[in-house]
């Protein structure tokens, strides 16, 4: 009874904290700390180990209850902190939680006249390279992050909880497999190696991002201005997924737009043709 006390007693102590962080610090991140956290907790328990085996044969009832309370804080503390931090996170973030949102894309560039679609690296061979600022890849299934990634599909896959709105951008995509996309320049590693475009790199052409969104029948063209900060609409599957076209090419982008466009008013990718279902 009085072990089952003390951890309860531990645990309504994180209860209310995560509360009263949840109330007055919903800016702070926690979870940069668990790791901290669990470091100091390891190093407490090698010590506590090694004071319990080197007092075995001395220890009264007064010092195994001092290392029995030791052993608890520690223990309870470590998983109670990285159980409120991620509570913290999710309560206090824009998605709520954990989020699984879609976005289908293609880049485009004007070669002998016609539009030719880029083919990001593959996750097999990107899993391979050493990618500066690190990556995380499960089983050789994705470009990317585990935040942001393509699972050799065309389609931007945003996992995970974001903190805000504004994090799910098409710049922070790019960013993850070391590429670069803003109004004048893209970086993009390819299955045929990197493609670099800038202004300086063909004066007849300019690059132009356009992005077909919105619900339903009430979906329209855009063309992006700032395509980096661009935030990537919050949905899974269907007809709601953003379609997003990033071309370089010497045509207005208008008549870029009708290219892109059939009969219907529906968006067709150059070559491909996507449902628009995710996974």
């Amino acid at each position: 009874m009085k072990l089952l006390r003390r951890v309860f007693t531990i645990a309504g102590v994180f209860l209310l904290a995560t509360v009263a962080a949840i109330q007055f610090l919903p800016d702070r991140n926690f979870v940069n700390y668990v790791l901290p956290v669990l470091q100091v907790s390891a190093v407490a328990l090698v010590f506590l180990s090694a004071e319990a085996i080197r007092k075995e044969e001395y220890m009264t009832m007064h010092d195994k209850n001092v290392l029995m309370n030791g052993f608890l804080i520690v223990i309870l503390g470590a998983s109670f902190f990285t159980a409120s931090a991620f509570v913290h996170l999710s309560q206090t973030s824009w998605s709520g939680g954990e989020v699984h949102y879609h976005a289908d894309y293609e880049v485009l560039i004007e070669e002998n006249g016609s539009l030719e679609r880029l083919n990001l690296i593959d996750p097999s061979e990107f899993c391979g390279r050493e990618v500066e600022g690190g990556y995380m890849c499960n089983l050789n299934d994705r470009t990317g992050s585990t935040k942001f990634h393509e699972h050799n599909d065309n389609r931007i896959h945003l996992e995970g909880v974001f903190k805000k709105r504004e994090h799910a951008t098409l710049g922070a995509y790019f960013e993850t497999f070391n590429g670069t996309l803003t109004s004048n320049q893209l970086v993009y590693p390819t299955v045929d190696g990197v493609v670099e475009i800038s202004e300086s790199t063909d004066s007849n052409k300019t690059l132009k991002v356009l992005v077909e969104s919105g619900v339903a029948d009430e979906r329209s063209w855009k063309v992006i201005d700032n395509p980096s900060n661009y935030i990537v609409s919050p949905y899974k599957r269907g007809p709601n997924l953003d379609n997003i076209f990033i071309v370089w090419d010497s045509k207005p982008a208008n008549y870029v737009k009708e290219q892109l466009r059939v009969n219907n008013g529906t968006y067709r990718g150059h070559g491909l043709v996507k449902a628009g279902e995710g996974f």
